[in-house]
């Protein structure tokens, strides 16, 4: 009797995350970041700070909250990859359309937050892999005072 495994080495514990980019020849390509992907929430906040009366009362807010500019800060790690694929990823730094493709296959305006990426040769370092952050283009909505 002969047995055949099949070995899934695409399932991993971390969501993928697939990115589509403009390439320089005006072409989009799309890349997977397979390994951990974190997000954080950022909030910038405009307050007003009123004088109170002599006779306030405990309660009343001499500080208010005006605004909240808030939006969404992600970091994507890939996974482990190749010489040209390295030279290739110096693209999406490049690019000025990236976008993330959800589940559902909705492509979400993104904005790059690194400003410059190492290039790495398999010569230097042995195992290649590389963490990109970014944040959407669009704007948590919150509530105005």
């Amino acid at each position: 009797e002969s047995l055949t495994y099949l070995i899934d080495h695409r399932c991993s514990k971390y969501d993928t995350v697939r990115i589509q980019f403009l390439n320089r020849l005006g072409a989009f390509d799309y890349f997977n970041f397979n390994l951990v992907s974190k997000k954080t929430v950022s909030a910038t906040r405009n307050t007003f700070r009123k004088v109170l009366d002599y006779n306030y009362s405990v309660g009343q807010r001499g500080e208010t909250v005006l605004d909240i500019d808030a939006h969404n800060s992600y970091s994507v790690q890939s996974d482990w990859v190749n010489q040209s694929e390295s030279t290739w990823l110096e693209e999406l730094v490049t690019s000025n359309e990236v976008y993330v493709i959800d589940a559902s296959g909705v492509a979400h305006p993104i904005i790059i937050d690194d400003s410059s990426v190492e290039i790495k040769k398999t010569i230097n370092d042995k195992l290649l892999s590389y963490v990109f952050t970014y944040h959407s283009a669009e704007k948590i909505g919150t509530q105005r005072a």
